[in-house]
Formats: structure tokens, sequence, C-alpha cells
């Protein structure tokens, strides 16, 4: 428990963050960028956990946005000496409504055709959407459009036909994709959600058994909540007759989800309401003070915050001639970095999509820089697919370090427990050391499978875990978009020192670096033409949000690059102005 002690004992040294600590009752904690709030949460549960406020066998409920988070919450409780408890749920929203939720009670709640039911697969999402799009809307529409507006109404539960949610056909398209999806007895994430809500809502009795179970919720990065979310959260934490204890961390300026229906404001009322006690951090411990100064000049918005640390600055680089140079520059930024005796880990480079990041990426590699991108989608980063990558990698180095040896096992029992319990290690080391970089990914993926993780198929609190796992045994196989993948490349998708990280704006909220290169900072990307041309100020606003996300990563310095110029598709040359986020800053 020393590390707990110590932990906390950092915490009290922060008047804000003592507070939210020593807080009994509801607690909202609006945490800027930098202000330790994955340290607060991490030592609030565990310190509720191991001063036994929560007593077996009663547990609590650790909800994150992503498998991502969910896997450094794992970690971070795992290193304060917290690694199993009795009723301990930690993963995202998802995962806790099938486990907790659906997957038990759906046949006694009054949903017996979902307890018959499972979570689809992409293909079957897709034929369902298909089938739903000609029947509805018939041909001459975009459905890629289509199905992301869709998408969002469903995520926001708005089923009225509205012009703000995409008009009645999206409404129509939407019910029939359901219906479609519940006649091949499947369901998708939005279903979940709402089947959840709807059971919750519905039966006291269960809001009862779950409160009895997880008399504590613990929720990260709230303000990423869609209204769904939201209103499940809520049912549990403020109902009349018996209610769990909320504690929720996040920041509104943070909130570039809305793609995903997630209303930023849902935090700030859920401050307000009654009985809930209000913390905002003002504490930036990553920034210098000159990137906290600049970024909230750029966000358009005044903030009681102050740094730990002077300096700190954000460089507005010269425009580039078209994307090649736009590229070229970043690439000799990462460069100019490195000289500087910066660790290539502590170096990233950003883009506002996923096309921009590839271009990015190869650029950096024939500079013979070392570089980690998450480019495809072959399947989702989960915990254990994440964990399977960094075993990849150290079986495909030579010689083994056992020290790192260590570590990933220890990382392997923060994420899956259960599957260490009954795992002969020794087994496990034979299969890391007997690997080759040339050996196939998809021979070691089933040795490790071999080995007990096909029992992540059976656990419905895993089910996104096994789903995952077998997209990435199917895209290894022959014929498939990994054939002949070897057990080096696929280390090298794990994120690992010594590399360079590359990443979309979207995908770096969490992370910090030394030197962040921000490119893209031009109209038509930041803000999306899209934001620009619907007129919609919230748009504009969000994206406005992501750009100030992407500064506030960096310690040290932020280069904003951008191109004077670009070629259309049509290949014709066209003129291109400087992001309006930026020109406060030049």
């Amino acid at each position: 428990m020393t590390r707990l002690v110590d932990a906390i004992t950092r915490l009290r040294e922060n008047p804000r963050q003592e507070e939210a600590f020593e807080t009994t009752g509801h607690c909202a904690v609006l945490a800027p960028p930098g202000s330790g709030k994955t340290m607060l949460l991490t030592t609030r549960v565990a310190y509720d956990l191991a001063s036994r406020q929560i007593p077996p066998p009663q547990g609590a409920a650790c909800i994150t946005m992503t498998n991502e988070a969910a896997g450094e919450l794992r970690r971070r409780l795992y290193r304060l000496g917290i690694s199993r408890h009795p009723s301990l749920f930690i993963g995202t929203v998802h995962a806790f409504a099938l486990a907790a939720i659906v997957a038990p009670f759906a046949g006694i709640a009054g949903f017996p055709e979902v307890a018959e039911s499972r979570l689809a697969s992409e293909q079957e999402k897709d034929d369902a959407f298909n089938r739903a799009f000609v029947e509805v809307l018939g041909a001459g529409a975009d459905p890629q459009f289509i199905r992301t507006t869709m998408n969002r109404t469903r995520r926001l539960a708005d089923y009225s036909g509205s012009a703000d949610v995409g008009g009645p056909e999206i409404a129509t398209l939407a019910k029939r994709y359901e219906e479609l999806l519940l006649e091949d007895k499947t369901f998708d994430f939005n279903d979940l959600m709402r089947y959840a809500v709807e059971m919750v809502q519905g039966n006291e009795w269960l809001r009862r058994i779950l409160i009895s179970v997880y008399p504590h919720l613990y929720v990260d990065e709230y303000q990423d909540l869609p209204p769904t979310l939201d209103t499940l959260v809520k049912s549990l934490a403020f109902d009349q007759a018996v209610n769990a204890t909320l504690f929720a961390v996040g920041d509104p300026d943070q909130a570039i989800n809305g793609f995903m229906g997630t209303k930023p404001e849902l935090l700030d009322e859920l401050a307000e309401m009654s009985g809930v006690n209000h913390v905002t951090l003002d504490t930036n411990y990553r920034c210098g003070q000159g990137i906290i100064d600049a970024s909230l000049l750029a966000l358009g918005e005044e903030r009681s915050l102050r740094g730990t640390s002077e300096g700190g600055e954000i460089v507005v680089e010269a425009e580039a001639h078209g994307e090649d140079g736009q590229r070229q520059l970043a690439v000799e930024l990462v460069e100019r970095a490195l000289s500087e005796g910066i660790t290539h880990e502590e170096v990233t480079v950003l883009t506002y999509s996923g096309i921009e990041l590839k271009e990015v990426v190869d650029s950096l590699r024939r500079a013979g820089i070392p570089v980690f991108a998450r480019l495809d989608t072959d399947y989702g980063a989960t915990p254990v697919t994440l964990a399977i990558e960094a075993l990849a990698l150290y079986a495909a180095t030579d010689p083994k370090p056992l020290d790192q040896l260590s570590e990933l096992l220890d990382e392997w029992q923060a994420v899956t427990p259960d599957f260490l319990e009954h795992v002969d290690i020794g087994r496990l080391v034979t299969v890391l050391n007997s690997q080759q970089t040339e050996s196939l990914a998809s021979d070691f993926v089933a040795s490790l499978t071999e080995l007990g993780l096909e029992s992540l198929d059976n656990d419905p609190g895993s089910s996104h875990d096994g789903r995952e796992l077998e997209r990435m045994k199917t895209a290894l196989q022959v014929g498939e978009a990994l054939e002949g993948l070897t057990v080096g490349e696929l280390g090298e998708r794990a994120k690992a020192h010594g590399r360079v990280m590359a990443a979309t704006t979207h995908g770096i909220k969490g992370l910090q670096f030394d030197v962040v290169v921000l490119c893209d900072c031009e109209e038509g990307r930041m803000p999306h033409w899209a934001s620009i041309n619907s007129g919609d100020p919230m748009k504009i606003a969000e994206d406005q949000r992501k750009f100030y996300v992407s500064l506030t990563r960096a310690r040290h310095r932020v280069h904003l690059v951008s191109s004077s110029w670009r070629i259309s598709k049509r290949g014709n040359r066209y003129p291109i102005d400087r992001s309006r986020f930026v020109k406060p800053l030049e």
C-alpha cells in the first residue's frame, strides 16, 4: 500500500484535488488538461476499495468511454495494489450495460427477444443497414453520409424526425435498421444502450439490484457521454428510493465527440444538480505557462488555470508549399526535436484525418524515423488486442530483456486477471521465447489462444475483447487483409519506446508529449469545411475544442504547420487560408 499512501500524499498537496478526494456523496470534478484527473480518479477508487468503504460483497463500477482508458485504469489500480475485488467492474459503459444489465436481466425485465440475441458482427450490421437503406431511401443518396447521420440520431435516442437529427426519413431508416437487426436476433452498441436504459428506468427492482452490487459509480470523461448514457448513470445515481454514489470527472472544454451525439453541457448540468459537490481543478501540471495562456487564447475562453512551470511555446511556422511541403516540414521539425535530445516517444505529429495521417507516417518512415500509428481497422484496440501486440513486440526482440517480460506479465495481469489465473506461466514464456521476427503472427496468436484466450468469448463482460480477438485472428488468415503478417510486424503495431507517435487530432486525447507537431492548421481542416458549410456555430466550437485539446498535449513546444495551397481531387491548385484558430496566436 506504499504507492497508494504516496499517491494520497501527492493529492493532498493540491487543495482542489484534496477537496474532491475527501468529498462524500456525489461529486463532479471539472478537470482541465494536465490537471491530474486520472491520478485523482484512480487514487479515489483504490482508497475506497482498500479502506473498506466499499466492503465485500459490494463493489464498484468504474466506467470509461474507451477500451484504452479502461486498460489504463486497470493498470494504475494494479500498481496501487488493487488487482481483484468482488464485484469490481472496470470497463466501457457498453461493456457495463451488457455484462451487468442486458445479459443477466433482459429475459426477466420484459425483453425476451433481446435475451435471445447477441451483439452483431460488422458484416451483420452492414447487411442490415444496406437492406434498410434500400427499403427506405432506395438509390441516389450517399450511404456513408446517411449512415453517419442515422447513427447520430440513434445515439441521441431522438426519433422525432426533426431537421436537427436528419429529418423523418432518417428516423424511419433508424427504426427499420433496428427492426432488421432484432429479426436476426442481433443488436449493436446503440441498441444495447437503449435496451439498458429502458430496462433500468422501467424496473425499480433492477435499479435496486444494480445499486446493491455497485453502490459506487466512477465515471471518466463524463463530457463524452451521449444522452442515453447520461440517462443510465443518472437513473442509478439519483433514484428516489435508493441510489449509488457518483464520482464523475471530465472537462466540457475537451468535448470533441459530437459526431457520437455527445453533449458537453451534460457535465455542467450534473455539476449544478442539487446534492452534487462541484469541484473545479485549477492547476495544469503538464504544460508550460506559455502553452496554457496561448491555448486558452485559441479556445476563446477565460479560465482560472495556472501551470507549475514557466516557459512553453507555440510556434506558428511559415506556410509550406502544398501538402508535400507540409509533410516535409513536419519531418524536419521532428528531426530538430530529436537532435535536441528529446526522445522519440516524447514527440508526436498530429493530422486532421486518417488520410493525412497515412501520408505523414510514410514521410517519417522514408526519412528513417521510427514511428507508431494505428492506421487500419482490421481489428479494434481493446485491452487484450493491445496486450497481444505488446507480447509480439517482446517475442520479436532479440535478445529478450527479462525485466521487460516482468512488466508485460504485470500489465497482462492487470487487463486480463482471469486469464493468467489458469495459465501455466512457463508455457507462456516458452511460447514467447520460441518466436522469431519472421514467424507468422497467425501461429503466434493461435498459440496464445490455446493457452486460454478462447475463454473470453464465453464471458459477457469481455465480449468486446473476444469479438476483436476473433477479428484479429480472422484478419491474419489466408486470403484476409493481414495474411502473412509476421510476429515482428504485429509487434510494430504496439505503442513502444523509441518511436515517434503519429495520430489524428481526434485520437490524441489523454496523451502527453514534450513536442507536438500539429499539421493541417488551415481553413477547411480546422475548422473542417463541413462545419463551416453547415452554418452551425456548435460544430465550429467543437472543432475549436479539438484544436485546444491538440495544443494542450504538449509540455514544452507546439509547432503549427499549414499550407498556402493544396491540390483538388481534379488536380487543380487552389489557395487556402491559415486556420482562424491560429490567427490569434500569430
